[in-house]
C-alpha cells in the first residue's frame, strides 16, 4: 500500500447488535474515515450495511476499506464472541492504529498503538455487591468463571499497554479500581439531532431498552400500577432467547390497561414516541451510561432514574430515585414539568451529540498518531 496512507483498523464482535457500542463503532470509523485514514474492521459477524441502516439510519460501508470476519453464529456465546475477534485480528494482521470499540481490553498488539473504548469493566462484576449483576447464580457463574480468568491475566496485558476511553465517570472509577489505570471520558454518541423535536407532549411515560432482565422493565409496570393516569409504552429490541422474558412482561401487564409493550421498534417509531412522552422512566440500576436518557431530553422528555451510575451525569438530581417506593412520586412531578425545564432538558442533551464525540476521537487519535511517529 501507499505509505503515506494511514491506516487503522477497527474490532468490534458484532456490528449488527444496533446498540450503544454499534453507534461507537459507526462513529469512529467515520472519525477515522474523514481524517483521511485507511480503514479496515476485524469483526465476528460479518459486516453488514443493512442493520446499521435500520438501526441508525445510515450504512457504514463506504467508509471501510476492508473487513474481515469469523462469520460463526454464537448466540448464546456473547461473552467470549469479544475474545474469538483475536482469531481474525491475527490471521489478517495489518499494521496501524487499532480502535476496539466492542469494550473488552484485549491484546491487539503489533499496530502503531491501541486505543480501547471500554464500556464498563466486566471484571468489575467481581466486586459483586457493588454492581448489579446477573453472573453471580449458578449457571451464569460458571458461563463466567472461564471468561474472567482469562480476561484477568489477558486484560491487564492489554490495558498496560492502550490509551484508555471510557463512557462516563461511573465507568472510569470502575477501570481505575480494577485496573489502576485512568481512563480518559469521551461521553458516547448520541444521534441528538434526529430526536430533537418540538411536538405537543401527552400523559405517556416510555420504559425503553433491550427488552431483557438486566433491563428492569418491571419497574415500569409496578409504576403503571399506581400512575393510572398516565399510560405507558416499554419498547426495545428483542432477542429470541430473550422470549422468555417478554412473555413474563406480557403476562404481568395484562390487567393494566394503560400499558402497551412494542418489540423491536424502528429508530422512526422510537423518536415518534419519545416526541410525544412526558416522561422516560429509565429502569435499570446501575446504568453506565444510558444512551436512551440522552434520546428522551432531546425530545424534552424528563427521564426519571436510578440516583446511581451514568445517569447522575446526565439526570437532573430531582429526578432520581433511591428506592423503588418511591418512583411513583417521581414520575408524577415529571410529568408536571414546565415548559421551560424541557428546553433546558434539550440544551443539556447536545452535549451528547455524535459531532461532538467524533471530535474527541480525532483529538484522541491524533495524540497517539504523533505519539508513535517518534
Amino acid at each position: 500500500g501507499d505509505p503515506l496512507v494511514r491506516e487503522a483498523v477497527v474490532v468490534h464482535h458484532d456490528p449488527c447488535g444496533g446498540g450503544g457500542g454499534e453507534r461507537v463503532f459507526l462513529n469512529v470509523v467515520e472519525a477515522l474515515h474523514e481524517m483521511g485514514f485507511r480503514v479496515g474492521v476485524v469483526s465476528v459477524d460479518a459486516l453488514r450495511d443493512d442493520c446499521f441502516i435500520r438501526f441508525f439510519g445510515r450504512g457504514v460501508l463506504d467508509k471501510v476499506s476492508w473487513s474481515v470476519s469469523l462469520g460463526v453464529k454464537l448466540g448464546m456465546l456473547g461473552l467470549y464472541k469479544r475474545i474469538l475477534t483475536m482469531i481474525p485480528y491475527y490471521v489478517y494482521r495489518r499494521r496501524g492504529l487499532v480502535i476496539n470499540t466492542h469494550g473488552d481490553p484485549l491484546p491487539y498488539l503489533g499496530g502503531a498503538g491501541v486505543i480501547q473504548y471500554i464500556h464498563f469493566p466486566t471484571l468489575a462484576l467481581q466486586l459483586r455487591n457493588e454492581y448489579p449483576s446477573k453472573y453471580v447464580s449458578g449457571f451464569w457463574r460458571m458461563y463466567f468463571e472461564p471468561y474472567r480468568f482469562f480476561m484477568d491475566k489477558v486484560s491487564r496485558y492489554a490495558v498496560d499497554r492502550s490509551i484508555v476511553l471510557t463512557n462516563s465517570n461511573y465507568s472510569r472509577e470502575a477501570i481505575r479500581r480494577v485496573y489502576g489505570v485512568d481512563a480518559v471520558v469521551v461521553y458516547p454518541p448520541v444521534d441528538v439531532r434526529r430526536f430533537f423535536c418540538d411536538e405537543e407532549k401527552e400523559d405517556l411515560v416510555v420504559s425503553l431498552g433491550r427488552l431483557s432482565r438486566d433491563k428492569m422493565h418491571e419497574l415500569a409496570l409496578y409504576v403503571a400500577r399506581s400512575v393510572r393516569e398516565a399510560r405507558f409504552i416499554i419498547m426495545g429490541s428483542t432477542k429470541t432467547s430473550e422470549k422468555g422474558y417478554v412473555d413474563k412482561l406480557r403476562s404481568m401487564a395484562r390487567d393494566l390497561p394503560n400499558v402497551e409493550i412494542i418489540e423491536n421498534p424502528s429508530i422512526d417509531q422510537v423518536r415518534d414516541v419519545l416526541c410525544r412522552a412526558k416522561v422516560l422512566l429509565h429502569c435499570m440500576r446501575g446504568e453506565h451510561f444510558g444512551i436512551a436518557i440522552v434520546e428522551a431530553m432531546a425530545t424534552g422528555a424528563v427521564p426519571v432514574t436510578w440516583d446511581l451510575g451514568g445517569p447522575r451525569e446526565t439526570v437532573p438530581e430531582k429526578y432520581r430515585f433511591s428506592s423503588i417506593s418511591e418512583t411513583p412520586m417521581k414520575v408524577r412531578e415529571a410529568l408536571k414539568a414546565s415548559q421551560q425545564e424541557r428546553d433546558e432538558l434539550r440544551r443539556r442533551a447536545w452535549r451528547f451529540s455524535e459531532e461532538r464525540f467524533r471530535e474527541k476521537i480525532k483529538r484522541v487519535v491524533e495524540i497517539v498518531s504523533r505519539h508513535h511517529e517518534h
